[in-house]
């Protein structure tokens, strides 16, 4: 039975479509009845706590097959990308290429190297594609023992036009929001300003604040 969905924190239409028996997520994000989420939210996935889904009922698969044979049927499952991108913190914030690195996620451990874009790609295995938590593990050298780590919320950025989604991009983009947390304050206010003086972003101009959330979703890739 169709229904409405309404989003909590950390998930996605691909988590929700699953959630509801949906296998191709993109059957629920471009429903008509999702139009308007579509043009307030653009990325599938970041949601917002509160934003109404539209879920339809799961489409049902239809096979051919001859009576008294045995047959084989493959369901093809979508896998889940988890894509994470590493600058320095220098003024080019030049990409952390060809770095080892390691993601585990629920007990599953996941090992790699950066791409030559610093970018940290695993595909999820499916019994834990729908875990929201995980710590992300980066060797700088090879005679590094000890690695940086981080703890990855996965699915828990919220839109940029939040205060906690453009906390969240600052400080993954090292503007260092101080003690503050996702609700903001004066030092996510400095960091803004000096977002802001990096991009050549006039805080006196009217377009400012949607020339802000432009840059830092360029410039976080969501």
């Amino acid at each position: 039975m169709s229904r409405t969905h309404s989003v909590a924190q950390g998930e996605t239409i691909q988590r929700i479509a699953k959630q509801h028996g949906i296998a191709n997520w993109r059957a629920v994000w471009q429903h008509p009845h999702n139009a308007e989420l579509r043009a307030r939210r653009r990325d599938p996935n970041v949601l917002a706590v509160g934003d109404e889904v539209f879920v339809p009922d799961p489409e049902p698969t239809s096979f051919t097959a001859a009576i008294g044979g045995a047959h084989r049927f493959v369901a093809r499952r979508p896998s889940t990308a988890l894509r994470v991108h590493l600058h320095d913190e220098g003024p080019h914030r030049d990409p952390l290429a060809n770095l080892r690195f390691r993601v585990e996620i629920a007990g599953r451990t996941l090992e790699g190297r950066t791409t030559s874009e610093g970018l940290v790609e695993v595909f999820l295995p499916h019994d834990v594609e729908h875990e929201s938590e995980g710590t992300l593990s980066v060797w700088m050298s090879e005679e590094d023992e000890s690695p940086f780590e981080w703890d990855l919320q996965i699915g828990h950025l919220d839109p940029v036009d939040s205060t906690s989604g453009l906390w969240a991009r600052l400080e993954n983009l090292a503007f260092d929001c101080g003690e503050d947390d996702d609700s903001g304050g004066e030092s996510t206010d400095r960091a803004l300003a000096a977002f802001q003086a990096a991009h050549g972003i006039d805080p006196d101009d009217e377009r400012a604040s949607e020339r802000v959330r432009e840059a830092l979703v360029r410039r976080h890739r969501s």
